[in-house]
């Protein structure tokens, strides 16, 4: 692949799903267990500057419903 097309740069399957636990549960832990990766990785994810933006405007957008 010689150009990445996507919006995001952090929209992978694994970040998809760890943004949507991280909303849904109210510990790291429990997080990991619902969207199976481990606590280290989630833990590495939101470590990652891109990561917390992106996390961030998950929220907002769910909160506007």
């Amino acid at each position: 692949m010689s150009e990445d097309v996507r919006k995001s740069p952090i929209k992978t399957a694994n970040k998809e799903k760890s943004l949507a636990a991280l909303l849904e549960s109210a510990t790291i832990t429990e997080a990991a267990k619902k969207c199976g990766l481990s606590e280290k990785t989630l833990r590495r994810y939101l470590d990652d500057a891109e990561f917390q933006k992106e996390f961030r405007a998950f929220c907002f957008q769910t909160a506007q419903f």
